[in-house]
């Protein structure tokens, strides 16, 4: 896969948190079996209003936990904008060769 997906929560959901802790400590687990790939980056933002999370799934994210993702919810969206993303599993020196800051 080479796109990004993208993996919603929103707030109103019941259970929303424990589900997005679940997504992110299940894709934790898969990255460190296969030894921290430096292109299998997961983004997350919390919009400002409390309203929903979302989760961003790089290419090679999708490579090593497309099975996950796609079970989660996950739907192919545009590289998300690194100004208002958080990195939350991956190496951080790998960000911004995968995710360049846009003037």
């Amino acid at each position: 896969m080479e796109s990004w997906y993208k993996v919603h929560f929103a707030f109103s959901e019941p259970g929303v948190r424990g589900k997005a802790v679940k997504l992110q400590n299940d894709y934790s687990r898969i990255f460190v079996k296969n030894r921290g790939p430096n292109d299998a980056l997961v983004f997350t933002d919390q919009e400002h209003n409390h309203q929903h999370y979302d989760y961003y799934f790089s290419p090679g994210a999708m490579r090593i936990a497309g099975p996950l993702v796609l079970a989660s919810g996950g739907v192919p969206c545009p590289q998300p904008d690194r100004n208002h993303v958080t990195l939350a599993v991956g190496k951080i020196h790998s960000v911004d060769r995968l995710l360049p800051r846009k003037d």
